[in-house]
């Protein structure tokens, strides 16, 4: 074969992977622009990393629901009428969540780190500094377009008003 062929196959494979990353960042710009979002209630936990700076480790209270030994891949949360979310149960395979839509169904990833399940993300980083506002993070706030797209936003207080991550 000759060089012009793997050039253009080479040219052709970075423009099909920026295009892939392009279309995966504008899904996340539109999951974070979207007013739907619902809280997870998190346990204390260390806000404070030397290598990486300041973040919050996350421990959500639903990670208690997960026994150890389960191997599951999806968490099916319930949300209430002040968008407090519950895990009502595991998955291996996501479910069709999309049936009933007024049940108000949804889905985030669990991930097996030794002999637990736990939900996902497991940190939040923040600006320097920061530390203190974060300390009283009591919710994590997620956003979602669908039942199964939430991305964590931020953290939320007692009140669950969003903690602001500037100075």
């Amino acid at each position: 074969m000759s060089r012009a062929f793997y050039a253009f196959a080479l040219i052709l494979s970075a423009g099909m992977a920026l295009f892939t990353a392009w279309m995966a960042a504008l899904n996340k710009e539109a999951i974070y622009a979207s007013d739907k979002q619902f809280y997870l209630e998190l346990r204390p936990a260390d806000p404070r990393s030397l290598m990486q700076g300041d973040y919050m480790r996350l421990a959500y209270e639903a990670d208690r629901q997960v026994a150890a030994g389960q191997n599951p891949a999806w968490a099916i949360v319930a949300t209430d009428s002040r968008g407090r979310g519950s895990v009502l149960s595991l998955q291996q395979k996501l479910p069709d969540l999309s049936a009933d839509p007024e049940l108000g169904l949804l889905a985030i990833p669990v991930q097996k780190i030794g002999t637990r399940a736990l939900i996902q993300p497991r940190s939040f980083f923040f600006q320097e500094g920061l530390a203190p506002q974060f300390d009283q993070a009591r919710y994590a706030v997620f956003k979602y377009r669908s039942a199964s797209d939430a991305l964590l936003f931020g953290l939320a207080d007692a009140n669950r008003q969003l903690i602001a991550s500037k100075k």
